[in-house]
């Protein structure tokens, strides 16, 4: 029984596409890189600004993979709808949380650990709305993991308790992820990653700009800084991460998935310190090796767990 269980797991393991084995690490270092970027860029224009300007060069690069591909749009009325309500929820709310915490005085290590708790949410909420069973270690893998993560950050004081409108959006960017993992898990469609990316973020640029205009009257400083902000957060974060999160939700569970925001943090910490030269002491180490520790326990056995999701055009 076992050996038949293990050859299966083997062909799982064999048949899983290429891209979803070098997925997770790849994910991790581009997105954690975004709150990096995310903070760079807010030195040179207002949040709602630098996100239109985002969604705005991410939308055409989209056009052209669009016009050279030709993917399929969606068919059924309800795929339309799943695909703007997903946009709205990760590509306005949360990326609009999470810039403007930065922009009210948090630090960029301070909003990635609090927005990537969600791993903890998930846990609590998927088996009520996904279904998923969560198992003893990947509770002790959660715990080790928000420690670790507490422990990178907490070393370097970065969190100013005095900054309260800031941690409640970043409060809300990590409610609003976690209602993302799970409505993606729950409701997405099988459709083309670039049809699903070049919707989304025509509705983000439409109502960021809407929302720049309003508020902040569309100004910026043309910087260097502005520029190398732009550069990282449309084709690393917005093009290949936010790609990424939508492929390895609809093919793993959400609390697995949601288990790699434990990485962010300290990989964030770390390209802080590369990039905007912020020191990292040496007991932060301790708490990169914990975090790394506590993904291991919290996605074990991933790969038996993997499906391939359905195809909901079928139902039109």
């Amino acid at each position: 029984m076992s050996s038949r269980m293990s050859g299966q797991t083997n062909t799982n393991h064999e048949s899983m596409p290429l891209w979803l084995k070098i997925a997770p690490l790849t994910f991790i270092i581009f997105w954690a890189g975004g709150f990096t970027f995310g903070k760079m860029g807010l030195s040179s224009a207002g949040p709602f600004t630098l996100l239109s300007m985002r969604y705005f060069l991410t939308g055409l690069a989209f056009v052209v993979m669009f016009l050279w591909l030709r993917p399929a749009l969606p068919k059924a009325k309800s795929d339309w709808q799943q695909i703007l309500i997903s946009g709205l929820i990760l590509q306005v709310v949360y990326f609009s949380c999470v810039y403007m915490a930065m922009a009210y005085g948090l630090t960029a290590g301070a909003v990635a650990v609090i927005a990537c708790l969600q791993p903890i949410l998930i846990a609590i909420l998927s088996p009520k709305i996904t279904g998923e069973t969560i198992k003893p270690r990947q509770w002790f893998g959660f715990m080790l993991g928000l420690a670790g993560s507490m422990l990178v950050v907490g070393t370097q004081a970065e969190i100013n308790f005095q900054s309260g409108l800031g941690i409640f959006l970043a409060v809300g960017a990590l409610l609003t992820m976690a209602t993302h993992t799970l409505y993606e898990k729950r409701t997405s469609t099988n459709q083309h990653p670039i049809t699903v990316n070049l919707i989304q973020n025509a509705v983000g640029f439409l109502i960021t700009f809407l929302l720049a205009v309003l508020i902040e009257n569309y100004q910026f400083e043309a910087t260097r800084d502005l520029y190398m902000s732009l550069f990282y957060l449309v084709i690393c974060n917005s093009i290949i991460a936010v790609t990424l999160l939508l492929g390895m939700i609809r093919y793993g569970e959400a609390s697995k998935v949601s288990a790699l925001f434990f990485l962010i943090p300290p990989a964030a910490v770390i390209i802080a310190w590369v990039f905007l030269g912020e020191t990292i002491e040496l007991i932060a180490w301790f708490g990169v090796l914990a975090t790394a520790i506590g993904v291991v326990f919290a996605r074990s056995d991933n790969v038996k767990d993997i499906t391939v999701p359905i195809n909901k055009e079928t139902r039109s």
